[in-house]
């Protein structure tokens, strides 16, 4: 089962004579392992509520003045904010680039460059995340707003699929074969 994973995509965007960023997270939900259609649907589905977040925040109107700047799939930044329900708030972070694999990056709330790379490091040992090597120096920080897609609490509120009506005894008999002999 492809299970639902925290997608942290980072946008620049262009306001005239000034830059702001606004770092989005959405949850990309489950899909069967066994069906492509099923996770190029999921794909499209966090691409979608990623998308629906920035044209709230910055109108239709702005959508060209707005660049990808990267992604970080099944991301763990440092800083309680990314794991609440929290949305509409400023937030410092730093970030690098991955060098290695162009388009993703690594975060966190962290007071200082050097918690920020012990952060990194912590996660590149326990293969969180690519090895450390893999990110440029020096890192970036910004003051980034936080939205999150409200799809939190859709997951909250719709666990796993499970049965409609009550189960039902049936013999080890029936289980392997069926209804049972002669019916």
């Amino acid at each position: 089962m492809g299970t639902w994973l925290d997608i942290f995509r980072l946008y620049r965007v262009a306001d005239g004579s000034t830059t702001r960023y606004i770092l989005v997270k959405a949850i990309r939900p489950e899909f069967p392992n066994w069906s492509q259609p099923a996770g190029d649907a999921a794909i499209d589905e966090v691409e979608r509520r990623l998308r629906t977040v920035v044209e709230k925040e910055v109108g239709p109107a702005s959508a060209g003045t707005v660049e990808v700047v990267a992604t970080w799939e099944n991301g763990l930044p440092q800083g309680d904010c990314f794991y609440e329900e929290t949305s509409g708030i400023d937030v410092a972070i730093w970030f690098a680039l991955d060098v290695v694999h162009p388009g993703y990056f690594v975060f966190g709330a962290h007071p200082d460059e050097a918690s920020f790379w012990n952060h990194v490091e912590e996660l590149s040992r326990d293969s969180e995340i690519c090895p450390i090597t893999d990110y440029g120096r020096p890192p970036t920080r910004v003051e980034v707003h936080f939205l999150q897609s409200q799809d939190f609490k859709w997951l909250r509120d719709n666990q796993p699929l499970q049965r409609t009506g009550p189960a039902v005894k049936r013999t080890w008999f029936e289980r392997l074969f069926g209804r049972g002999p002669g019916r």
